[in-house]
C-alpha cells in the first residue's frame, strides 16, 4: 500500500515486545500505527485521533478486548476491528464476533497474514460512509461504559470516574434500564437495608455525590444522570457494561 495517505491503526495489546514487533512491521508496509497497552489507553487515544482499523488484544490487564469492541460499535463506528488472542476456543471466537470483531485472529499471527487481513477490511471500509470511521467527534456521541469489575465509570472521551460500591450498583440499575426511568422507591428498594425518611435523603446525598464527580472530572460534558421529578432517575445517555 501507498504511504501518501497512510491508514491509521490503533493497536492495543499489553505485550510491549509484541506490540513494537507489529507496529514496526505495519510502519514498513504504510500504515500509521498508534500502539497502546491497554483500555486506558485506548479510550485515550480515540479522543485525539481519527482510526480506520483497530486491533485489539483481548487479554488486556484493565478491562476485556471483548468490552472495547463492543464500545466502538455501541458509538455507531464501523471501522474495521480484530481481535487478537492466545484462546482458539470455538465459544470466545463467537464471542468476538458478537461484540463486532470483523476477524477473530489465534496468535502468534504473522506480519503477512494481519496485513492480509488488513487490506480485507480496507476492501470493505471503502464501501462505507464516512462514519466507517471513529475520530475525537466520537466524544460528542454520548457513549458511556461502566466497568464493573474496576468500579469506574468510563465516559465517551476516555476519562474514568471512580466509583464507591453504592455508585456501582446505583448505576448498574441504570443500565439495566436501557435510558428508562427508574423509580425512587426501587432504587431504595435495592440498595438500603430499610425504607424511611433517612433512606431517601442518603439516596438523594448519594446522586449529587456521583454527579459532582461527572461535572469535576469532565467539566464540559452534559450532565447524564436526570432526575425525573415525581419518579426517580435515569440515565439519558447510552450506556452499557
Amino acid at each position: 500500500m501507498t504511504s501518501k495517505n497512510p491508514v491509521k491503526v490503533l493497536l492495543v495489546e499489553d505485550d510491549t515486545d509484541l506490540r513494537e514487533n507489529m507496529t514496526e512491521y505495519l510502519e514498513l508496509t504504510g500504515y500509521q500505527v498508534t500502539g497502546v497497552a491497554d483500555a486506558k489507553g485506548f479510550y485515550t487515544a480515540l479522543g485525539k485521533e481519527t482510526y480506520k482499523i483497530a486491533i485489539i488484544d483481548i487479554g488486556l490487564p484493565d478491562a476485556s478486548g471483548f468490552i472495547l469492541a463492543k464500545y466502538l460499535r455501541a458509538t455507531g463506528s464501523n471501522l474495521g476491528i480484530i481481535i487478537l488472542t492466545a484462546n482458539d476456543a470455538e465459544v470466545d471466537q463467537v464471542k468476538g464476533y458478537k461484540a463486532g470483531a470483523d476477524n477473530y485472529m489465534v496468535k502468534p499471527v504473522s506480519g503477512p497474514l494481519l496485513e492480509s487481513a488488513m487490506q480485507g477490511l480496507l476492501l470493505r471500509l471503502q464501501h462505507m460512509p464516512s462514519a466507517a470511521e471513529i475520530s475525537p467527534s466520537a466524544c460528542d456521541v454520548p457513549c458511556w461504559h461502566l466497568s464493573m469489575n474496576r468500579w469506574v465509570l468510563i465516559a465517551p472521551c476516555g476519562a474514568e470516574i471512580q466509583l464507591t460500591a453504592l455508585e456501582l450498583k446505583f448505576l448498574s440499575i441504570l443500565v439495566e434500564a436501557k435510558g428508562e426511568t427508574v423509580n425512587r422507591h426501587r432504587f431504595i428498594e435495592l440498595l438500603y437495608p430499610r425504607s424511611d425518611t433517612y433512606t431517601g435523603r442518603a439516596l438523594d446525598a448519594m446522586v449529587l455525590r456521583l454527579r459532582k464527580k461527572i461535572i469535576d472530572t469532565i467539566p464540559e460534558t452534559d450532565q447524564p444522570i436526570r432526575t425525573v421529578y415525581g419518579s426517580g432517575f435515569c440515565f439519558s445517555h447510552r450506556i452499557f457494561s
